[in-house]
């Protein structure tokens, strides 16, 4: 499990993310397991709400510190008129 610090917006189990980081370029991953912090303990959750402090697994080499960002799709003018 990876440590990242606060989320700033909702995340789910499933979701696309990109870490990046000084030292840890930019990697994509999903979602597949995450973990909020519970008191003392680290229960692992399907979502973690914005300003929750998670530990996830990622497929890439991400750090302590670095950033997550969600993957969400362009909406465009061209895509609301299909």
């Amino acid at each position: 499990m990876r440590d990242i610090a606060s989320l700033a917006k909702e995340l789910k189990a499933g979701e696309d993310n990109l870490a990046t980081g000084d030292s840890s370029a930019a990697v994509k991953g999903v979602v597949a397991e995450f973990r909020l912090q519970h008191g003392e303990e680290m229960v692992t959750v399907e979502s973690a709400a914005c300003g929750s402090y998670i530990a996830l697994k990622h497929e890439g080499k991400a750090k302590r510190g670095d950033q997550l960002y969600k993957m969400v799709p362009i909406k465009t003018e061209a895509a609301k008129s299909v």
